[in-house]
């Protein structure tokens, strides 16, 4: 048997080591949260780790300004580091809290990134597929550019188009290029990494729709604008994310030729509820931990009932929260509203049954 100790250091944290070897330091947070940092070897590296506060850490001490690198970390496998830029990206990610519970998952999307490699990204509603990729260009400091594709996206929609203009010297009328976003991100490819990121790529109706991006995604590597201009891609990331076809309204079977172009697929689904309640508490500190495994258990159960088939993401549970914190709204009012409210009428019935399953007061918190 290993001999195994939890030795405080003084800091408010305790070091646990096996066998006399320091393994991680663990950490009891004012709302009873327990963190887990691994040590790492290196004070320039970042590693994506299993931090119940902050899954980012340097040391337990959160992103250091002088960090060179993030660093992929997976029990048992090579780590993975990917460099951060310097500069300023000409189209910066918007940022996102980091994914708790995923660690597999960021595991194989930092792989996909260090090796350049387009992915498709299949997952429920919610469960952090854009959030994951807007973090991780965020933390690199890559450029990120997002194409949400709706029901009339077109070429000229997501690639560019020629509007009216007039000439610069005659006056006389003409027609001018314009770049959409992923024309754009081609070009921003060539001086710095860039994620163009294509949600919910599969509510494309036209298969023709894919045309003119399958030389982006092969040997060609281009991109042929409807003026015979060609763009040579630079270093550039697809990240197409898409709903399963069969569970959501709107989506479609991606097609197989340009699925075929995205060689690398990983998976997400919702995290167990315990670490979804952590995350939850991330967002709204204020929540009472009790609460917030409360209504995540409630969630996961929805999620997992047989005569409920409409999808509940993680943003349906943030939004339950913090009007409970908010004062305004009891624990049924406020499940009333931001959860129940989502369903269609036929599965609302279902979904307060499960909400009755516990006992709580009117404020969420558990009866004795």
């Amino acid at each position: 048997m290993p001999s195994v100790t939890l030795t405080p250091d003084g800091a408010g944290n305790a070091c646990l080591t096996v066998d006399g070897t320091s393994v991680a330091t663990v950490s009891i947070g004012a709302n009873g949260n327990v963190g887990v940092m691994l040590p790492s070897p290196d004070t320039t590296d970042v590693y994506v780790t299993r931090d119940m506060t902050d899954s980012l850490t340097n040391k337990g001490s959160g992103i250091d300004a002088s960090a060179t690198h993030i660093t992929g970390r997976k029990a048992k496998r090579p780590d993975i580091a990917i460099p951060i830029e310097d500069g300023i990206p000409v189209s910066p990610s918007p940022g996102a809290f980091p994914l708790i519970g995923q660690d597999d998952y960021l595991y194989d999307v930092m792989f996909g990134m260090r090796e350049r490699k387009h992915m498709a990204i299949f997952g429920d509603t919610g469960c952090g597929k854009t959030a994951s990729i807007e973090w991780l260009t965020a933390l690199l400091n890559w450029n990120l550019v997002i194409v949400s594709i709706t029901p009339g996206s077109n070429e000229d929609s997501f690639i560019g188009t020629q509007l009216p203009a007039a000439h610069e010297v005659t006056g006389a009328p003409t027609v001018e290029w314009v770049d959409r976003m992923i024309a754009s991100a081609v070009r921003m490819s060539h001086d710095r990494p860039t994620v163009l990121l294509i949600d919910e790529i599969n509510r494309i109706r036209d298969v023709n729709e894919y045309a003119s991006l399958m030389p982006l995604l092969d040997g060609t590597a281009r991109l042929t604008l409807a003026t015979g201009e060609t763009i040579d891609k630079g270093d550039l990331v697809l990240v197409a994310t898409a709903n399963p076809p069969q569970e959501y309204v709107g989506t479609n079977e991606l097609d197989p030729a340009f699925e075929n172009r995205l060689p690398w697929t990983p998976s997400i689904t919702y995290p167990a509820f315990a670490d979804e309640a952590l995350a939850l508490l991330s967002r709204v500190p204020s929540l009472d931990a009790s609460v917030a495994k409360r209504m995540a258990e409630v969630v996961s159960k929805i999620r997992k009932a047989g005569e409920i088939t409409h999808p509940v993401g993680f943003r349906t549970l943030l939004m339950w929260a913090e009007a409970m914190v908010s004062g305004c709204y009891t624990w049924s009012e406020s499940a009333e509203r931001a959860l129940v409210a989502k369903f269609p009428d036929d599965e609302r019935q279902p979904v307060r049954n499960i909400l009755a399953m516990w006992n709580v007061d009117e404020a969420g918190l558990p009866v004795a």
